[in-house]
This record gives structure tokens, sequence and C-alpha cells, in this order.
């Protein structure tokens, strides 16, 4: 985020207030991107103008996916891992976003998910739903991460979509996967 800024403002229009970002400097990055919608909404529930949060733009499921780690998996080794999708529960909000957890810890891919799943359905606002799993070979020396397998209770995780997330996560790596193995 170093580098990038923007400037925050609340437009009125009748009885709502909205926030508007004006970006001021260079193209920000995914991470940057859910950091800047995570302060509009903050902004926005946080403004004295306001009289209740439902008059901010964005639902309370949004705001809390914004701060979701789009991956989170162990430093080094070979371990399990789950693409989880994370849905807003909230009436006519369709917003979804997909994670990547993998953790060496699991004897099971449903213990990564539950654990998760657990911690993210917190609250009631978001509901989560695992997509598939796999395993991930993890070599920070070499700078290598390689995503492969399935899971026997979720079936193969798209593995495409897992790799274009580590790869964000990680930029100078080599990420690679493939369909074979366990």
């Amino acid at each position: 985020m170093r580098g990038f800024r923007f400037r925050l403002q609340f437009v009125h229009a009748g009885t709502r207030t909205y926030t508007q970002v004006s970006q001021l400097s260079h193209s920000p990055d995914a991470d940057t991107e859910a950091v800047v919608t995570a302060l509009c909404v903050l902004a926005c529930l946080l403004a004295p103008s306001l009289s209740s949060p439902e008059m901010c733009t964005q639902s309370r499921a949004a705001a809390l996916m914004a701060n979701v780690p789009r991956v989170d998996i162990d430093p080094a080794g070979v371990f399990k891992y789950v693409l989880i999708r994370v849905h807003s529960t909230e009436e006519g909000d369709d917003a979804e976003i997909d994670v990547v957890r993998g953790y060496g810890w699991a004897e099971f891919h449903a213990d990564i998910y539950d654990k998760v799943s657990e911690e993210l359905e917190k609250g009631g606002h978001l509901d989560c739903e695992c997509i598939g799993g796999g395993r991930i070979s993890h070599d920070p020396q070499a700078k290598k991460i390689h995503v492969y397998g399935y899971s026997i209770g979720f079936g193969r995780a798209n593995h495409a979509v897992t790799t274009e997330k580590l790869k964000a996560q990680y930029p100078g790596y080599e990420v690679t996967w493939d369909n074979e193995g366990y």
C-alpha cells in the first residue's frame, strides 16, 4: 500500500449518504483495494451525520469480506488445503469471495474448513461453502508453490483459481498446479 493515496468523500443524495473514493496516485493492488473498501465502509458507519448503518451503500458482510485475507497457508511444507467461497447472508446482497486456507496441522480437509468457517460465520453476516480441496507444496527457499490433488470429502478444488490467488499473495514465487496425485 506504500505510495497509494486516495481521497474519501461523503456524498449526500436524498436520504442516503454514499462514500466515494477518488484515486490520487498509482493503480492499487488487490490488498490496497480491500483496505480502501474497508476504510470507506468504516467511515460511513462512523459518520456522525448518519442515523443508522443501513444508510451505507455497502453491506456489513461486504465490509467484513474486505478484511478477510484471500490466502492463509503454512510458511513451508506439504499440507492439505481447501478453497472456500464466503457469501453474504444479508438479503439482496450477493457479495462473495473465494479464499484459500492450507495448514499442516489438519488431518482432514474438513478440519480446516470447520475451523475457518466457524471463525468467519461468527456474527451471522457471512456463510461459507467449501468448493474443493487438494494439497500444497510450499518451498520458501526455492520460492516455489505447487498445488495438486483433491479432497475425498469435498472433491477437487479449481486449482487454477487457487493458483491465481497464491500468485497474488506470493508475487516473487513460481506457482504451478496439476490434477495429479492425492
